[in-house]
């Protein structure tokens, strides 16, 4: 009875958003009750063009999102135009996501890999982290990387959205970077001294830098030099300054 149930709200939540019109800027950070319950109301006028449910609307929903954010930006994505461009009733935005930053942070994290994607493990220190660039450049390069560093870009504006970004984000693909350096270490059998948090920042930086300032991706041979020419002569001074396990 429950499953009918729930194939019912799906069958409705299917809808097209043939109304939809954009919220104001100024009001688009909340969507009140009123709208809710009008957008609910209005399911049962809407002209059906489709019949996708679960996980093949949420995907048509959440792509809807990433094409609004490179768009119209942060400022300009609603409700309204998310639902317009997914030809989707408003009201299975709400009952799925409450509130714009929920709808967008969902978006972005299902577009990425992975994050423990990003901690390969060859045998070789090199071709690891090369790897991790490469893939991390890969991400920029597309619609989730173009909307991530858009967001960071406008942290001063958005502040409590682009930290979100980067603690649920960027910050565990990261993590996964500096494990690969510290996978290393302990193969060679040294104990890390001090704070070396700096040096995994170095890579993804000049990656996401290089995006922010040129559009486009580091082709092969400029992501070589970075960890041929920076990240593993830094490595090797890091190392230096360290101490043998069990000295």
């Amino acid at each position: 009875m429950a499953e009918s149930q729930d194939t019912a709200e799906e069958d409705q939540d299917d809808a097209a958003g043939d109304d939809a019109a954009g919220d104001d800027a100024a009001g688009a950070d909340r969507d009140t009750a009123q709208d809710r319950d009008t957008a609910e109301a209005d399911e049962g006028r809407r002209t059906v063009k489709s019949r996708r449910r679960g996980a093949v609307l949420e995907q048509a929903i959440r792509e809807a999102v990433l094409t609004e954010l490179l768009e119209a930006g942060y400022g300009g994505l609603t409700f309204d135009s998310v639902a317009a461009r997914a030809h989707a009733g408003k009201a299975s935005l709400y009952r799925r996501w409450p509130t714009r930053e929920e709808l967008i942070m969902d978006a972005l994290r299902h577009g990425l890999p992975p994050a423990e994607d990003g901690c390969t493990d060859t045998g070789s220190l090199r071709d690891d982290v090369l790897l991790a660039l490469h893939r991390m450049n890969t991400v920029m390069e597309g619609p989730v990387g173009r909307a991530i560093a858009g967001l960071i870009g406008r942290r001063h504006r958005y502040p409590e959205l682009a930290a979100a970004v980067r603690d649920h984000l960027v910050l565990p693909r990261r993590e996964a970077l500096a494990e690969i350096f510290r996978r290393d270490a302990e193969r060679q059998g040294v104990l890390l001294e001090g704070d070396v948090g700096e040096l995994f920042d170095v890579g993804p930086a000049v990656v996401l830098w290089h995006h922010m300032l040129h559009g486009a991706p580091m082709d092969d041979n400029e992501l070589e030099k970075i960890v041929d020419d920076v990240l593993l002569p830094l490595w090797e001074m890091t190392l230096a300054a360290s101490h043998p396990r069990g000295a």
